[in-house]
């Protein structure tokens, strides 16, 4: 007898022990991606120490878990809707998918969409009751991107916008509101320093597209990086991660003081991951870029906390 792919992808699915079960929801999470909102609020809550009286804990708490649960919402979704739209199929480069692949079902994956915004939603009411309706209004904002990106009649994702979806919420959006949670300003600081965050996030998602250029041209997607190419994509690549460097002579001129320069540390993190693309780009992985990628958004996002915080 002879049985299906899909049947005995959800036949482990159904069968895996609650251990297995876990790991599938923080795989669908997709924890690499997650560093794109730890370095958000990381970075706007250290320009807050520069202009806010003092800095409000459970605040700092709440903005952290409203940017994690709505990338991870926003990640959710994408592997809902991309699932039901027959995007991710077998022909797809890089890590499953967990609809697609049949470990988790198209009602699972809707109702984790749901269960996050709503873990999303409940720190920013508190926020706007401290606040008042600007943090609420932004969410609004934030979660119906984090739907249209990949849902909807025009799904963003299939559209050359991502890159610059992701620089306005996973950049000035989130951290300038991790700052601005502190005292209800929006200061030029902030703002400033949330100019390198968006264009690494933007990098991230420029990567990710990179990768899937061709299954993405195959599925009618009209990504950024199928209109530029491969190698008008990689360039671009550079262009975002050299701009984030050159930018922090900028945030060092707002703060007043040198401190921000530290983040020229994880310069060599970014040498090493464009040489990374390049390797991906002959062997067909970009596994090891990503990861890189990651790694270097994190580094870069912490040194620039650690020179913008202001005891």
């Amino acid at each position: 007898m002879r049985f299906s792919r899909s049947a005995h992808l959800s036949s482990i699915g159904s069968l895996a022990a609650p251990d297995s079960r876990a790991l599938l929801w923080v795989e669908a999470a997709r924890p690499r991606t997650l560093v794109t909102a730890i370095v958000a609020v990381t970075v706007g809550t250290a320009a807050a120490t520069a202009t806010a009286r003092s800095l409000v804990g459970w605040r700092v708490a709440a903005a952290f878990v409203a940017a994690l649960a709505i990338q991870v919402a926003s990640n959710f979704a994408n592997d809902y809707f991309d699932a039901a739209r027959g995007v991710d199929s077998d022909a797809r480069i890089g890590p499953r998918r967990l609809t697609a692949s049949g470990l988790l079902s198209s009602h699972q994956m809707k109702v984790a969409v749901v269960v996050a915004v709503i873990v999303a939603t409940l720190p920013m009411l508190a926020l706007s009751a401290a606040l008042g309706p600007v943090p609420i209004t932004c969410w609004v904002a934030a979660v119906a991107a984090a739907i249209l990106y990949s849902g909807g009649p025009r799904p963003v994702s299939s559209l050359p916008l991502g890159e610059l979806l992701d620089f306005i919420f996973f950049g000035l959006f989130a951290t300038a509101g991790a700052a601005y949670v502190h005292d209800g300003r929006v200061h030029l600081l902030a703002v400033a320093a949330a100019v390198p965050v968006g264009l690494l996030a933007s990098s991230m998602l420029l990567l990710n597209n990179l990768r899937d250029v061709d299954s993405d041209r195959a599925a009618g997607r009209r990504t950024l990086s199928v209109l530029l190419g491969r190698a008008a994509s990689r360039t671009l690549l550079i262009v975002f991660l050299a701009g984030a460097f050159c930018w922090l002579a900028v945030i060092s001129l707002a703060a007043g003081q040198a401190g921000p320069l530290i983040a020229l540390v994880a310069l060599p993190l970014a040498i090493r991951t464009v040489r990374l693309v390049d390797e991906g780009m002959r062997s067909g992985s970009m596994a090891r870029a990503f990861g890189s990628i990651a790694v270097l958004d994190l580094v870069f996002g912490l040194a620039l906390a650690l020179g913008l915080w202001h005891p």
